[in-house]
């Protein structure tokens, strides 16, 4: 097929998703593409942002996956377990009421804006009922002091959120909370452990936000950007009656990656 054909034929897919958009009042829609897109530019879609996500390649055993990440997050990892902190993995409402805790906490702390406790809730009814929800928890002397919430979709385990224990971050229960995460991962068969959002531009050395980068890079995955292509197709619709609800949501994001 040339690229010719490729094109049309994505032309007219969208078409036909606009209009279904349309017909069930969606206002708007947004598309992730790994680079500029002449077919979505054509019709009237334009980028309102440029991000970046970071993902770990599970393509490989536990064994070797141990081996591909830095030298410093395996010390780290044992330094962990020397300290006798253990994982486990659940999805039960107590193991998210664990979790909530200490990811609100890290909310506060941090100044991003939380989910609700009911979102999560969501995701561990709908996904827990299909076996694709975990809820993992570093635990140290009987107390949980870490936590992530991961998804899996598709060929990918998505770690939502995450909080911690700033009081314990020096037994570094962070590090083996992701690699038992991956570990397991990997052993379902799973193709990539999806880190999350890196700013555009990625932090350099004493930037803000280098500490997070540093601390991800070391896992040794990939950094992928995205151009974020938008479009509203009902604009009416979104000024007169969505408007209200768009003007909490750009508020609340400017608190939450502040």
């Amino acid at each position: 097929m040339s690229s010719e054909d490729g094109e049309q034929i994505s032309r007219e897919l969208l078409i036909f998703l606009e209009r279904s958009a349309v017909e069930n009042r969606i206002p708007e829609g947004i598309v992730f593409r790994p680079e500029h897109d002449r077919t979505l530019e054509s019709l009237g879609y334009t980028v309102s942002e440029v991000a970046n996500f970071f993902k770990v390649g599970l393509h490989m055993s536990a064994e070797e996956l141990w081996k591909s990440i830095a030298h410093n997050k395996r010390r780290n990892i044992k330094k962990a377990q020397e300290q006798r902190a253990a994982v486990v993995h659940l999805k039960s409402c107590d193991a998210l009421v664990s979790f909530y805790e200490m990811y609100k906490a890290s909310s506060e702390r941090v100044g991003f804006g939380a989910y609700s406790f009911s979102y999560f809730d969501s995701y561990l009814k709908v996904f827990g009922a299909t076996d694709k929800v975990r809820i993992f928890l570093t635990v140290l002397d009987d107390k949980p002091v870490a936590g992530v919430f991961v998804v899996v979709h598709g060929d990918t385990a998505y770690a939502l959120a995450a909080g911690s224990q700033k009081d314990v971050w020096q037994v570094r229960p962070n590090d083996l909370l992701h690699w038992k995460a991956m570990e397991w991962a990997c052993g379902e068969g799973l193709s990539w452990y999806h880190m999350g959002h890196v700013c555009e531009p990625v932090p350099a050395e004493n930037s803000p936000g280098w500490s997070l980068w540093r601390w991800k890079r070391e896992w040794n995955g990939q950094l992928n950007k995205y151009f974020v292509y938008h479009k509203d197709y009902m604009p009416r619709l979104k000024k007169f009656v969505l408007a209200p609800y768009g003007k909490v949501y750009s508020k609340f994001s400017k608190v939450k990656f502040r």
